[in-house]
């Protein structure tokens, strides 16, 4: 749980058997204001802006890269179902002898037959040989060991990272074997019992381990190292199971497309960029990236607002100077949302590699760019790049926090996006609405390792993304029906965004409804976005508003109980903190969040955020 937010109320969750079905709608008591009025308001506003950077930085450090993080890592996922299946057999052992008033120099031997038992090594003792035993110990050993596997590799891993685990989850049993069998060799000296051979003990050992692993990394991980091993497709279709969904219904399997290989010296100043289709490039994860929200968590995050800084051959104060120009820009996926960054690989003077696993790439200088899907590296970043890129991070982020606690500016969907950010947790899943809320969630820190987010880009725009909400929150709770809650799917939205799709509230009663989906809506009555753009500029102010500002003044409220969704509305940066908070500890299944924001000041918070970063 995040402790970081500060819930007024904490229900008890109800399980999910209760909350299957259509939303019961119950009164809500009206809350009464805060008594600190105002500066309560401007509290909240000072602790979330600190949050958008430091809270993200955390979030977005994975664990550490060094091979000793690395194996640090794995073993531990590696050891802990052998150590505590090894515990338990020696609380059985003990309590048995106890019980029995047997000999308590027994207690080592009996051990030491039990480690083999569960390990399907033959054991020995009064003249009997038993060579195949029960498979019970040994499936319920690899089973743990197979989910320890899995909670390994769902999210973040590389190739590094399997051979690693493969030797932690081969290493750990064949030490303990090798300990037990020395056990019983010694207790042979005394006692009626063998060890067994000791090669066909670790063969078996091995082949056990050997098959949970390969249980545990499942059939997504397999095709994926398929793939880049070669492996024809037809072999690979004919001995994995075929993708499914929750519900069994068979999930289609993504068209990639291998470019190749392009060759990189990571020695060179480079910043790699990602997008939407992203995925993690072995040998890329030790350089500085600047990442979309729906793009993977980065290792070493660069904010998008610092990117203008990367175009200058030299950045100087307080009389020191350094070299911060991009020498090489290595593009992923397809990153489309902010200027300064999409000017970065369009600069003639970088060098451009565009890496794509689809038939398109984002390239906007055509023969100029090296185009691929996997890379060959050499070098590695320098010291002082990194520490320039960390720099330019801290900066922009500092930028961000000073921006959002600014009282002027009032209650903006940018603090809309600090305060869903603030109340994420590890393995919840986000759903950003294009135009504003995908670029305001880029600023405030997004992507979060271990969130999953997900964003319609290019042609989808605002189409269907409640839709896809509540599709992404259906898929994400039937991943395990028996969960006592569903998992939490957070949206974040803009008014018109949320107006354009509404009919998707509407679900049949004979079909299944999210049970813990948060839509938040961002409402400043029309296209905030157009406010930062050329058409916001005083001189179009009199068109303005007709032609884009569109305001509409629709009642939100309204429009989400035709639905039947449960609804709450905000007005202030601390009533969403407190809103989010309770709907984070009890979920109620849809529940329609409006934010009411304004875009009168949004073109000034846009121009003093630029004028803190130096562009």
């Amino acid at each position: 749980m995040n402790k970081n937010t500060s819930p007024q109320s904490r229900s008890t969750p109800r399980p999910r058997s209760q909350a299957r079905g259509r939303t019961v709608r119950t009164e809500r008591t009206p809350r009464a204001p805060h008594p600190s009025g105002s500066r309560q308001s401007s509290g909240s506003a000072q602790r979330v802006a600190r949050k958008a950077g430091s809270k993200a930085k955390a979030r977005r450090t994975p664990a550490p890269l060094t091979k000793a993080g690395r194996i640090r890592r794995m073993l531990i996922t590696a050891a802990v179902p052998n150590v505590v299946i090894v515990l338990i057999i020696m609380a059985i052992a003990l309590g048995s002898l106890m019980l029995t008033g047997s000999p308590m120099a027994w207690w080592y031997t009996i051990v030491a037959e039990a480690w083999m038992v569960f390990n399907l090594a033959p054991v020995s003792a009064a003249d009997v040989h038993i060579s195949f035993l029960p498979a019970l110990p040994a499936l319920i050993l690899a089973v743990v060991v197979a989910v320890r596997v899995r909670s390994a590799v769902k999210h973040k891993v590389s190739v590094k990272d399997l051979l690693t685990l493969l030797a932690c989850v081969l290493g750990v049993p064949v030490v303990f074997t090798i300990i037990a069998w020395l056990m019983l060799w010694d207790a042979g000296k005394v006692y009626d019992v063998s060890p067994p051979n000791l090669a066909q003990a670790l063969l078996r050992v091995i082949v056990l381990h050997l098959a949970a692993m390969a249980a545990g990394m499942g059939s997504r991980l397999w095709r994926a190292l398929a793939k880049r091993y070669g492996v024809p497709p037809p072999l690979v279709d004919a001995t994995l199971p075929d993708h499914t969904s929750g519900d069994g219904v068979r999930e289609p399997a993504p068209a990639f497309v291998d470019h190749g290989e392009v060759a990189v010296d990571l020695s060179k100043n480079t910043l790699v960029i990602t997008g939407d289709e992203a995925w993690e490039v072995e040998g890329l994860q030790d350089v500085p990236t600047i990442a979309e929200p729906s793009a993977p968590g980065p290792y070493h995050p660069v904010h998008p607002a610092a990117a203008h800084i990367f175009r200058k051959a030299q950045v100087s104060a307080n009389d020191y100077v350094v070299n911060t120009k991009v020498e090489q820009v290595i593009v992923v996926g397809h990153p489309t949302l902010h200027r300064g960054v999409l000017a970065l690989m369009n600069d003639p003077d970088i060098e451009l590699v565009v890496l794509s696993r689809t038939k398109d790439f984002t390239n906007q200088r055509g023969d100029e760019a090296r185009l691929g899907t996997t890379v060959k590296v050499t070098g590695e970043p320098s010291r002082e790049w990194m520490k320039i890129c960390e720099g330019a991070t801290d900066m922009a982020g500092q930028a961000v926090r000073e921006t959002l606690e600014d009282e002027e500016l009032g209650f903006t969907g940018l603090h809309v996006a600090a305060a869903v950010g603030d109340t994420l947790s590890v393995n919840d899943t986000l759903v950003l609405g294009a135009s504003n809320p995908v670029r305001d969630a880029s600023m405030v820190g997004l992507p979060f390792d271990g969130v999953d987010t997900y964003s319609p880009r290019g042609a989808a725009g605002i189409d269907g993304t409640i839709a896809q909400a509540i599709g992404i929150s259906l898929a994400t709770q039937s991943l395990d029906p028996t969960n006592w809650r569903a998992p939490r799917v957070m949206a974040l939205m803009g008014d018109v965004t949320f107006l354009h799709d509404a009919n998707s509230l509407l679900i049949p009663e004979d079909q299944a409804r999210p049970e813990n989906l948060t839509i938040v809506v961002a409402n400043d009555n029309g296209g905030g976005i157009f406010e930062t753009l050329e058409q916001g500029a005083d001189a179009l102010r009199e068109s303005f508003e007709p032609a884009f500002g569109t305001p509409h003044g629709v009642d939100v409220g309204k429009l989400a109980e035709a639905y039947e969704a449960d609804y709450r509305e905000v007005t202030t940066l601390q009533e969403l903190l407190d809103t989010l908070a309770e709907l984070k500890e009890y979920s109620t299944g849809i529940t329609v969040v409006e934010a009411k924001t304004t875009r009168a000041t949004r073109r000034a918070l846009n121009e003093k955020l630029t004028a803190k970063v130096g562009q």
